[in-house]
């Protein structure tokens, strides 16, 4: 029972605190209250904004009570404003500076501030949502003018309040009385106030006595009359004054022009009825910004009332003003605020509405519209809140009755108005119940939503409304018959129409050019390029056609000011959307209308789709056929472009892309025709004269030098001018697959005159004679032309022959030199001009036709089939040539070279004179490469002949670098820099080149990137091979390591005694071609690493990097140390740096100092040999040593000081009476010793080739050299030889009536010597001096040769032993007839060997000498020696 009475308490409680808390019993409390969301989803109250005033305050306290208690808001009074632009700027969510002194349109339209700048628009959140009882009618140009400026967020005007606020001048009942009882005259009449009306008629009358004067007045309570926003300083309504009035003196001009009201004490305005006395002026009052206030200057300077306007700067102020002073004031109904002091208002002349309308205010003020004023989102937020304010109206009366309550209520204004707004809402039930809304009692725009809040169109199933969506309008439903049971309901916009905005009632249908194909549109599609729509409200846009049609109209285009031009006049064809009619459809670009189809444009011409079609220049088209476009190549001068069947002056226009001229004319430089003169006959027989005078004067010259010897530099200049012609010719071979431009073309176009085509271009004017057929023009160009060229050469050998050499040597082999040289020299143009039929031009219409000429189509039909055959029959005799080329370099030449037949070299040696010995094949790679180069435009693509083009030049490049076939070092740079030159324009030109085949450019790709993986797969798989195949099987049995300097000569004759016994040795001169490659021979190539150690051979970095590596892979290791050569110690290895400082330069290959001394110590460990060269042969022996076969010796001759010793190998070549042949060297020299083993190795091989009758011995010591019979005396000459005893003493013993010494120069550093008054400078302690000086002057003046096996590879020793064995079998003069004492007879003696038979070997010296200048490439150096090379020295 408790329980219940305390909930029936605790309900009793909760009513009563409900009801304390709002003004109708009935009324919703807080918590059942809602709140509006703002835009980030937050709760905001609906906010209401109080103007100044009572009247304003009052209604809006009504509405308050019943938004909360009757439609459930939450509601928040946010702001308070006696300002109207500020009212506006708070409704619209303007934030701080923006939309503020709005005063109206400035001269050109568009909405300014009182200082003259452009209104900001507003996009501060909203928070003021209803200003009621706002002052619209006196504020319309600012609401007109902040609307413009903020279309979107300017507040919505909901209607009137019911009544109009009245504003006039007014005087207190106090004064009016005062003046009525003293005068009789009435203070609320306009006219009582003109004093000079006054003294007309009442001249004692002065109505300014029963005012207050103005000094009176604090200054600081009124505002200054140039503060922002105030009626004084608007430029609109002060220029309507002075306008209307004429008082310039009662304002100021501004700086910009506009004007503002005139203060002389910067407070107060003065009328001119006044001006010059301010104390005769009545003080006038006004509020806010300036009430009236131009109003009231008007009205003082229209009707001489003397006033002194000034605005208070508040509303207190202006009530105190008022109240405290007497003076005249502005003063509005309904209102109380001047309620005690009793206004009444001045009458002045009846409102005239059109005055009032241009800005003269003479009249009295109307009664302004008071509106009611919402936000624009209002609508959307809270729709009910908004219907409720636009029912919502008072009656005037009502109003003021209501407002002279508050001004009578005791208490406070504000709970005085509380009071009265609840009871009125309280007894005026009837009256407000009309305004609250219904929940389903949807405005225009909105519609009926069910709880789900999906739009519906009965009332039944609605609970409230909302906004139409864009795409739908609201429209009318009539359920129950009667306007009452009818709402708003939501509709899509029918097709053909939009609406783009929510909340509207009506769809705007589509407009021209514009289509809307389904309903509920919220725009309306613009009309698709090639569609049109010519009705408003179209669902759809008509199609012009398919897809080759469009729309598009002439446009005026802006020029480039700066260019000059006036900006205008510029007009073009552009495509457009939404067009309007069918006479916008035309042709695409790209396209032009022939026959009455959208025709496809073809490259070279030009297509805007309106217009015909218009050919670029260079593009040529038949008059009766638009469609069939030719490009002019070669001279695209000829077709000027324009309109089809154009062509240049004096060309055929029924002529394929008029290649032909009219008849009796010829071609001229600038694609024209013209008539044929007396210069072209002169042209035509000066180039015929230099057709036939150039090969004979190419032959007169080959004559001519065979009487003068071919110098070295002349030799250099043929070459060139041969490879600048050959580039030149390549050039122009490039030319046909690019699209050069300026400034290059002009240097390949000045580059033709090496081809034939350039040669008929030029002698042209033979069409002034007759007129040449296409397949004529070829013939004599692929025939004729080089007929002549190798007729001409012909012709002037027969008159030479006939003339200067009768009964002599016909010299055929001249003439063949000649014309094998025109050949190679024309061979490319030759062969291009051939080619010509199958090098055709595809059109822009796919039709081919050939690139020379031009009007002959590629069809293989008629002149093209016949011209092709032709090329053909003649092309097989250039092939014949390259074939003939490849019998002479293959087959012919090898037999020449070793039948020595000089005539045969040098008849062909326009084909290899270039090309260093062994490298002839190169001629015919030349000619190949060049074939291939002119063949290479008939490939399908541009791009890919280049590709191709570039491929070959690639190889050849690469050819050439490697092999350096050419003679002289300096036309093989010449070459590299010539193919260089070509790749860089190539890979320059294949940039800028249209990609006309890019499948090719891919599979090229693909190629080459195969190409190179391959590379790496078989360099791998050859190094994986040569890795296990070095595993199993090593490729040398011995690595000779030596320093060259000390024991070269001694590393080669090991090397030639092991090979006798079938092991493969490693030595640097013969197998080293890559210096990085030394080391990996040691660790994986070799089985035993032979050491020949010398005394300095630990001080030589490659020596040591041989041992350390040796060690470190476990090689084996063999020392034969040489006499000099000293074990390393600690002391040794401890200053090693010192001693071999360049032994760091090891790092490089990953040999650190710790590895080294760790070698240097274990070299204690090795086997060794100490090689002693005393008297006996130490050779085999450590030959046998190294080759672990004890007691076996190689198949050579013993070397005893005995030559009746001699057995074996030199008992086999003994025959009777055989010449002796004596190898003498310095026997106290190991080196020197060495280098005579190994000549009488080699060349006992090559007497035995050569069966000559002569024993072979070295002479060891100072025996008796000579026999019975003739005595040929090998000296090897070696540094110091010449001091030692032994062999002055052989020397002296020699016959001089049968014996011949031959000097042989082993060492680069021997010197010859120099006799002073025949005497040598020296003497040798037990020789004959003046005798041995005698015989090393006789031996001097025979021609030396070289044998160096120090410094010299396999290949070049075998060659040096040759040309001994040569000199050996020439007949010889004794040493006495060789004596000659003058260096003048010595001269006169080597010029006749030189011209002999001797000259060659002579030659062969400077040639074949380890000191020659001609560079070989190491894969020569290990080639064997070829018969071409002996026959070039002694070319």
């Amino acid at each position: 029972m408790k329980w219940l009475v305390a909930a029936l308490l605790s309900v009793v409680v909760s009513v009563a605190g409900s009801a304390a808390s709002t003004c109708l019993e009935s009324g919703l409390p807080p918590e059942n209250r809602s709140y509006l969301q703002d835009s980030n989803g937050q709760e905001l109250a609906l906010g209401l904004l109080e103007y100044d005033w009572p009247s304003a305050r009052l209604v809006t306290q009504i509405a308050a009570i019943l938004l909360e208690e009757q439609l459930g808001y939450h509601v928040s009074f946010e702001y308070r404003t006696s300002s109207f632009i500020e009212s506006l700027r708070q409704l619209a969510g303007c934030a701080e500076g923006q939309g503020t002194g709005i005063l109206g349109p400035g001269p050109d339209g568009v909405p300014r501030t009182v200082q003259g700048d452009v209104v900001r628009p507003c996009s501060a959140e909203v928070r003021c949502h209803v200003a009621l009882d706002s002052p619209v009618g006196r504020n319309e140009f600012t609401q007109l003018a902040f609307r413009a400026a903020t279309p979107f967020t300017s507040p919505e005007d909901v209607g009137s309040m019911g009544y109009f606020s009245e504003q006039n001048l007014a005087v207190s009942s106090t004064i009016h009385a005062a003046a009525y009882e003293d005068s009789g005259l009435a203070l609320d009449y306009y006219l009582t106030y003109n004093q000079s009306l006054m003294n007309k008629y009442k001249p004692l009358f002065k109505p300014t006595a029963y005012f207050d004067e103005l000094s009176g007045v604090d200054r600081a309570e009124i505002f200054e009359c140039t503060d922002a926003g105030l009626e004084f300083t608007d430029p609109i309504k002060m220029a309507a004054y002075v306008n209307w009035t004429g008082d310039e003196d009662g304002v100021v001009r501004q700086a910009d022009g506009s004007y503002a009201a005139r203060c002389p004490d910067g407070r107060f305005w003065l009328a001119p009825s006044c001006r010059h006395n301010a104390s005769e002026c009545i003080p006038t009052f006004t509020s806010g910004n300036g009430w009236l206030a131009d109003a009231f200057m008007q009205w003082a300077t229209h009707h001489g009332i003397p006033l002194a306007i000034g605005i208070s700067r508040s509303s207190e102020l202006y009530v105190r003003h008022v109240s405290q002073f007497r003076s005249l004031f502005i003063w509005w109904l309904p209102d109380t605020t001047l309620r005690e002091v009793s206004p009444l208002a001045v009458r002045l002349p009846v409102h005239d509405v059109r005055e009032w309308a241009v800005g003269n205010k003479r009249t009295a003020a109307a009664g302004s519209a008071v509106r009611k004023l919402v936000s624009a989102d209002l609508r959307v937020r809270a729709p009910r809140a908004q219907r409720f304010f636009a029912r919502m109206s008072f009656r005037f009366q009502e109003l003021q009755v209501l407002l002279d309550e508050v001004g009578s209520a005791e208490e406070s204004e504000e709970e005085a108005m509380r009071e009265i707004a609840c009871k009125w809402v309280k007894e005026n039930g009837l009256t407000w119940e009309g305004w609250v809304p219904r929940r389903t009692d949807c405005d225009a725009g909105f519609g009926l939503v069910n709880y789900q809040g999906d739009f519906v169109s009965s009332l039944e199933s609605a609970v409230s409304c909302k906004p139409c969506p864009s795409g739908h309008f609201s429209d009318w439903t009539n359920t129950s018959g009667g306007i009452s049971g009818g709402s708003y309901v939501c509709v899509a916009c029918p097709a053909g129409s939009f609406q783009a905005l929510p909340g509207k009632s009506l769809c705007d249908d589509c407009a021209l050019g514009h289509a809307a194909d389904e309903a509920g549109a919220t725009e309306c599609g613009l009309c698709d390029v090639g569609t049109f729509a010519d009705q408003e409200g179209s669902t759809a846009c008509k199609s012009c056609g398919d897809d080759t049609w469009t729309t598009k109209e002439l446009a005026a285009v802006d020029v480039d000011q700066g260019h000059g031009s006036n900006g205008g006049g510029a007009r073009r064809w552009i495509e457009v959307r939404g067009a309007v009619s069918k006479d916008v459809c035309s042709c695409v670009e790209g396209r032009h209308f022939w026959q009455g189809q959208c025709e496809l444009c073809l490259e070279g011409a030009t297509c805007l789709g309106p217009t015909n079609l218009t050919l670029d220049p260079g593009f040529f088209a038949f008059a009766e056929d638009h469609n069939t476009v030719f490009r002019c190549f070669g001279s695209s001068r000829r077709c000027p472009g324009g309109l089809p069947g154009s062509c240049s002056p004096g060309r055929d226009n029924q002529s394929l892309a008029c290649a032909q001229c009219l008849p009796g004319l010829h071609d001229n430089y600038d694609g024209s025709c013209v008539m044929c003169d007396d210069v072209d006959w002169l042209i035509l027989a000066v180039l015929a004269s230099l057709l036939f005078l150039v090969p004979s004067a190419v032959h007169a010259f080959t004559l001519a030098m065979q009487l003068t010897p071919v110098g070295h530099s002349l030799m250099e200049v043929t070459f060139g001018v041969g490879q600048m012609v050959t580039s030149a010719q390549v050039l122009v071979i490039m030319q046909q697959g690019i699209q050069w431009g300026e400034p290059f073309i002009r240097l390949l176009e000045s580059l033709e005159f090496v081809s034939l085509d350039f040669l008929w271009r030029i002698v042209n004017s033979v069409n002034c004679v007759v007129s040449f057929t296409p397949e004529l023009r070829f013939f004599s160009q692929s025939l004729l032309f080089p007929s002549i060229f190798l007729l001409v050469p012909m012709a002037t050998h027969v008159v030479y022959v006939r003339c200067w050499r009768q009964g002599q040597t016909q010299q055929f082999h001249l003439l063949r030199k000649t014309l094998g040289s025109l050949s190679v020299l024309f061979f490319i143009p030759a062969l291009s001009s051939l080619l010509a039929p199958f090098r055709c031009d595809v059109h822009p219409s796919d039709t081919r036709t050939m690139q020379v000429y031009e009007s002959v189509e590629c069809d293989f039909s008629g002149s093209h089939l016949r011209m092709c055959l032709m090329g053909g029959v003649v092309s097989l005799c250039l092939l014949s040539f390259l074939v003939f080329v490849f019998w002479l370099v293959y087959v012919e030449l090898p037999k020449r070279l070793e039948a020595f037949d000089v005539e045969f070299l040098r008849s062909f040696s326009f084909l290899w004179a270039r090309f260093r010995p062994g490298s002839e094949a190169f001629a015919l790679f030349f000619l190949v490469r060049n074939a291939v180069i002119v063949v290479s435009p008939l490939l399908p693509s541009s791009f890919s002949s280049l590709f191709f083009i570039k491929f070959v030049l690639y190889i050849s490049f690469c050819a050439i670098a490697f092999f350096k076939p050419l003679r002289t070092t300096a036309t093989l740079y010449l070459e590299l820099v010539i193919h260089v030159g070509f790749m860089v324009i190539l890979d320059m030109g294949m940039l800028f080149m249209p990609q006309e085949d890019t499948s090719f450019v891919m599979v090229a790709c693909m190629l080459v990137s195969l190409l190179v993986l391959l590379v790496i797969l078989l360099m791998v798989a050859q190094a994986v091979f040569q890795k296990c195949r070095s595993t199993y099987r090593k490729q040398f049995h011995f690595f000779i390591s030596h320093q060259k300097s000390a024991a070269g000569s001694l590393a080669r004759l090991f090397k030639v005694e092991l090979s006798k016994c079938g092991f493969r040795c490693f030595i640097d001169c013969d197998d080293l071609t890559d210096l990085t490659r030394l080391f990996s021979y040691v660790s994986q190539d070799v089985e035993t690493l032979a050491v020949l150690a010398s005394g300095d051979f630990l001080t030589r970095k490659w020596c040591v990097g041989e041992l350390v590596t040796a060690r470190l892979h476990g090689v084996k290791t063999m020392l034969v140390a040489l006499p000099d050569f000293t074990m390393p110690d600690e002391r040794f290895v401890a200053s090693y740096t010192s001693l071999a400082p360049k032994i760091k330069e090891l790092a490089v290959y990953g040999i650190g100092m710790a590895e080294i001394h760790e070698t240097l110590l274990w070299l204690g460990t090795l086997e060794k040999f100490d090689l002693q060269w005393l008297s006996n042969d130490p050779i085999p022996e450590v030959v046998s040593w190294l080759t672990g076969m004890r007691g076996h010796s190689p198949n050579r001759l013993p070397l005893t000081k005995n030559s009746s010793a001699s057995t074996d190998l030199s008992v086999t070549r003994v025959v009777s009476n055989m010449s002796e042949c004596l190898i003498l060297c310095d026997t106290t020299n190991m080196e020197a010793m060495a280098a005579a083993h190994v000549l009488y190795a080699l060349l006992g091989v090559k007497m035995m080739e050569l069966s000559m009758k002569t024993t072979l011995r070295i002479l060891l010591g100072e025996d008796e050299v000579f026999g019975s019979g003739e005595s040929q005396v090998l000296f090897l000459c070696t540094a110091g030889c010449l001091e030692v005893k032994q062999v002055a003493s052989c020397l002296v013993q020699l016959n001089l009536e049968s014996s011949w010494i031959l000097p042989v120069l082993a060492e680069d550093s021997f010197q010859i010597p120099t006799f002073h008054e025949a005497k040598l400078s020296y003497d040798i302690e037990g020789v004959d001096m003046e005798r041995y000086s005698y015989m090393l002057e006789a031996a001097f003046h025979e021609i030396s040769v070289p044998f160096t096996p120090r410094s010299s590879n396999a290949r070049q020793l075998d060659l040096q032993a040759k040309i001994i064995a040569e000199r050996l079998t020439h007949s010889h003069h004794a040493l006495r007839t060789k004596h000659i004492t003058s260096s003048q007879e010595l001269a006169g003696l080597v010029s006749p060997m030189t011209s002999s038979g001797e000259g060659l070997q002579g030659l062969c010296e400077d040639v074949l000498s380890p000191m020659s200048p001609v560079p070989t490439s190491p894969a020569e150096e290990s080639e064997a020696a070829t018969p071409a090379e002996e026959v070039y020295l002694e070319l």
